[in-house]
């Protein structure tokens, strides 16, 4: 090299700050990166390649479908008791307590289904009654 350094010492040199580099585990983000990445590419190619199996995935969905029962269960329960919790005491005082019911019915699906679109009509209905108090 033309300032006096060996390329066996800079060999050395990189080699060095490569296990410093390990030691400090700043190569293990890049390594898994690098293991999804052909992992992804594994499985985009294994999807468009024969045999297609259309039975054997429509019985997995199935068996995962029927095995988080027990979830789907436990989480509705803990959603509809937070839920009525939160609501149950407005209502009582405003003299509703019979439509804690409906009401938690009403809210539960609006919460699962957010990116569900009111109708035009609601939301005119709604942009009146705002302008009509202003």
């Amino acid at each position: 090299m033309a300032d006096g350094i060996s390329s066996e010492t800079t060999d050395r040199l990189f080699m060095g700050l490569g296990v410093i580099a390990e030691g400090m585990g700043l190569f293990k983000p890049i390594e898994t990166i690098g293991k999804v990445s052909l992992f992804a590419w594994q499985v985009l190619y294994d999807v468009f390649r024969p045999p297609f199996e259309a039975a054997q995935i429509a019985r997995q969905i199935a068996q995962a479908g029927s095995d988080s029962l027990p979830l789907v269960i436990a989480s509705g329960f803990a959603l509809g008791t937070v839920m009525t919790l939160h609501t149950r005491s407005t209502l009582v005082t405003f003299g509703a307590g019979a439509m804690i019911p409906t009401v938690q019915a009403l809210a539960f699906f609006v919460e699962i289904f957010p990116s569900r679109r009111q109708p035009r009509r609601l939301r005119l209905r709604r942009v009146q009654l705002i302008r009509s108090r202003g």
